[in-house]
């Protein structure tokens, strides 16, 4: 298609009230627990524990996919700096549209769950739940309601090395970009961020890298800069809408104690000094969405620090769901087909060798790894069973792993290479 006409495909798209999403993605890019695999937490006492990670179950029908996921990711977490709390499995239901509605009147984020990572680790906006208390010149969770603390700067002395932390319901999540998530998705600073998660509205969220013209993918990646600053205020006196405030709805004034950026109002959105709209996304190709979508970016700044908003800013962009304690409807729902290895055979061998695979879900099956070694062939005998070739050269001993578009599946036993066999003297 010419880039012009793509172009006014894609604003078309965006100005619509209606966004058609892709359905492959919302569907297929969860990381699928199809083999019992855990994560473990460490508390700041040393104590340890391991619960069940990433997504246990992905269903959908016509309008809704439904994730099941634990909240808890396969990479270890914590330890979490002046923080009691203990992870524990959310048992999430979550619910995100197919079909996304974009309102004319926006929906504020919430306290809480306001998306899931694609390992079902909970999405938090920047709020941590307390505001400025005028009366008592205090921050609790009874305050005014008018200066809201910033979680990404006043939590962030608790966040474990992944950027994240439990709340008091032991519900782990990230209020910003985790480095670990983009290590295991194997994110780079010179390739398009990978699809990290999806808001409650449906649209995707990605990291902190991105095209350099949101509608031309090849025009280069560059870091996806947030239209967020910081005021020039040293009293809290005025919204960054303009409003002003009354003497009983005053902040705290700027200093040591409170310093600027404390508060979710000490920031402000101007068009031009970045890539991002309010909301902190915009309307771009990527690689997942070749024809177009709205996208949210998580945002850094140029030291690789988290920027503000961090995730998503105070308001969807789209209608939300009813969020991760969805009931999924009795009929009408596909589940996607589960994965397993269950045994292969032979258990070893060299360079070319034929290895069957048993267990289920192989239909569909697009790649067959040796200790995540590609094999150069395989066969689908059925769905039950695969057979495939052992990667020239060998491979050192590790799982054998089966991976469809939607899913992956891990040996529990490592495939071993064979010894060479040695010649016989005189021979």
């Amino acid at each position: 298609m010419h880039a012009g006409r793509l172009a006014l495909t894609l604003l078309f798209s965006f100005a619509a009230l209606t966004v058609h999403l892709a359905a492959q993605p919302a569907l297929t890019s969860w990381k699928l627990n199809t083999t019992g695999e855990t994560g473990t937490y460490t508390l700041q006492n040393g104590t340890k524990g391991t619960l069940p990670a990433n997504v246990q179950l992905v269903q959908y029908d016509a309008t809704s996919v439904y994730v099941s996921a634990s909240g808890i990711p396969s990479y270890d977490i914590g330890p979490f700096p002046g923080n009691p709390n203990v992870p524990a499995n959310q048992h999430y239901v979550a619910a995100f549209p197919r079909t996304a509605a974009v309102p004319a009147t926006k929906v504020a984020t919430q306290l809480g769950v306001n998306g899931l990572y694609v390992n079902g680790v909970a999405m938090f906006n920047a709020d941590d739940g307390n505001s400025w208390r005028n009366s008592s010149r205090t921050e609790s969770p009874q305050g005014d309601g008018i200066w809201h603390r910033n979680g990404g700067t006043v939590e962030a002395v608790g966040f474990d090395p992944c950027e994240g932390h439990p709340q008091q319901q032991g519900v782990y999540h990230h209020h910003e970009y985790s480095p670990c998530l983009g290590a295991q998705l194997g994110a780079t600073t010179t390739s398009h961020s990978p699809l990290l998660g999806f808001a409650l509205d449906g649209f995707p969220m990605y990291g902190p890298y991105g095209y350099s013209s949101p509608l031309d993918p090849s025009s280069g990646v560059q870091r996806i800069v947030s239209g967020y600053r910081l005021r020039s205020i040293t009293q809290r006196h005025t919204l960054p809408d303009g409003t002003i405030l009354t003497p009983a709805q005053y902040g705290p004034d700027v200093d040591s104690n409170f310093v600027l950026g404390r508060y979710l109002e000490d920031f402000e959105w101007l068009a031009g000094i970045g890539d991002l709209d309010p909301h902190n996304g915009r309307f771009c190709v990527t690689p997942d969405y070749p024809a177009g979508t709205y996208a949210y970016f998580l945002t850094l700044d140029e030291h690789g620090e988290a920027a503000y908003p961090y995730t998503i800013g105070s308001m969807f962009y789209g209608t939300p769901s009813v969020g991760t304690r969805a009931t999924v409807p009795p009929t009408g729902v596909t589940t996607l087909p589960p994965l397993a290895i269950a045994a292969f055979a032979p258990a070893s061998g060299g360079s070319g060798s034929r290895v069957v695979i048993t267990g289920k879900g192989f239909a569909g099956a697009k790649a067959v790894y040796f200790n995540e070694v590609l094999a150069p062939s395989f066969s689908i005998d059925s769905d039950t069973q695969i057979t495939a070739t052992v990667p020239p050269g060998g491979v050192a001993a590790g799982r054998v792993r089966v991976e469809r578009a939607d899913a992956y599946a891990r040996s529990t036993t490592d495939f071993q290479p064979s010894q060479p066999r040695r010649r016989a003297a005189g021979k």
